[in-house]
């Protein structure tokens, strides 16, 4: 339902008839969003869709929490703390999820599938927030009760292995960390084989680690084998593959492995002409070879290579799309890199902008803009303006740079 329809209704009735109203409306988009398909394209605009209208509620539930004890809410709250996760608003999913954990505790009880989300989502949050002692607690919580309910290798029980890990790394626990990861990659593997979206994510979770540690031997040999495994199964050039090989390129930013990444390079750039050009990650990839000549020190051929990326995700999703703002982000580390720090400054800014027009706030990604923004100010108190070029040798023009 609209927002201004809510508005509309709820102007005309009763405080009863008011509540009431809201419930169905909290029930309709929680339960609608816990369906959303993460691998289906076409579902991410209606993600957005219910993003809005989650935070047109949301003050409605803040203002007035109490007003919200009765009603079996447990599973819409934790369908609208999934959007707000998502979207990277934490305060906001961690009251959806403390809501969602309240509601389900008291109608189904401490074991319920939805009460463990919950609770698996509220460690998750808190480790983000670096409250580590309450993150390992309630994940812990989850994991005993995932291995109880569904089993030590259901891919619930196997999700929670993955987040305590992540706990354990931001720790310097390495040993339990890496531990944790192997458990869960293995039975990932086991239970939903070596290509399912869950398997990837788990592999990119230990070879993340891998590298943070200096690791990068370990890191490169997983993901070579793996890459091996996803051409056997799906040739050159399904976009997984294109996918994989972007991502095994972060591996030689090393100097003294630029030979390799190269390489790696020049297949891309042959998959990336069989992928079809509005797949998302066909330009994820673009990116991340932009990001391999930013250590290369080749600002052109890096800046070249991100606008594209900048361009193509925006015509693609939307100027305000996450990847498209990210993508910016990155655009503008090339500028600041390259000498170009007005230039920099002003597309850092922009990002900021266009989260707070579309309403969709990215708050990881806006701490890291942020972060940028006074490390320029500290380092280049008085920057002088430049002018922003709309053109770029050998790009097409775009909405985002006619409005840059």
């Amino acid at each position: 339902m609209h927002a201004s329809v809510q508005n509309l209704l709820k102007s005309s009735m009763g405080q009863d008839d008011r509540k009431e109203l809201m419930r169905i409306v909290v029930k309709s988009i929680g339960h609608r969003a816990s369906k959303l398909d993460a691998q289906n394209r076409e579902e991410h605009g209606l993600e957005l869709t219910l993003l809005r209208q989650a935070e047109c509620i949301y003050d409605d539930i803040e203002r007035d929490i109490e007003a919200w004890d009765s009603g079996r809410l447990g599973g819409a709250f934790c369908g609208l703390g999934d959007l707000f996760f998502d979207a990277g608003r934490l305060a906001k999913a961690e009251l959806m999820f403390s809501l969602a954990q309240a509601h389900s505790l008291r109608d189904n009880g401490p074991d319920h599938p939805i009460t463990l989300d919950a609770v698996c989502a509220l460690g998750r949050i808190y480790g983000r927030k670096r409250r580590y002692k309450e993150s390992e607690d309630l994940l812990s919580d989850a994991l005993a009760g995932y291995t109880k309910l569904v089993g030590p290798e259901h891919p619930s029980t196997l999700k929670v292995q993955d987040s305590l890990g992540a706990v354990y790394r931001r720790q310097d626990r390495d040993k339990e960390a890496e531990d944790k990861f192997r458990q869960a990659l293995s039975g990932y593997t086991r239970v939903l084989g070596p290509y399912h979206r869950d398997t990837l994510l788990s592999i990119e979770n230990i070879v993340r680690f891998y590298a943070q540690r200096n690791r990068i031997d370990d890191a490169r040999r997983i993901y070579e084998q793996h890459l091996a495994d996803c051409k056997t199964a799906f040739g050159t050039e399904y976009a997984t593959v294109v996918d994989r090989i972007h991502h095994l390129i972060t591996l030689y930013r090393d100097p003294n492995r630029q030979t390799e990444g190269e390489a790696l390079r020049t297949e891309i750039d042959n998959a990336v002409q069989n992928v079809a050009e509005d797949h998302c990650i066909t330009y994820q990839t673009i990116a991340n070879v932009g990001l391999l000549y930013l250590v290369q020190d080749k600002f052109k051929e890096a800046e070249d290579a991100l606008w594209e990326a900048v361009l193509g995700n925006e015509i693609l999703c939307s100027m305000d799309d996450p990847l498209t703002l990210k993508h910016m982000t990155n655009l503008a580390v090339v500028h600041v890199r390259a000498g170009h720090v007005a230039r920099g400054e002003f597309t850092l800014r922009k990002v900021l902008d266009l989260q707070d027009e579309s309403g969709v706030r990215d708050d990881e990604l806006r701490e890291r803009v942020l972060g940028y923004l006074q490390r320029i100010q500290a380092r280049h108190p008085a920057v002088a303006a430049e002018e922003i070029p709309l053109e770029s040798q050998g790009l097409r023009p775009g909405y985002v740079r006619s409005r840059l």
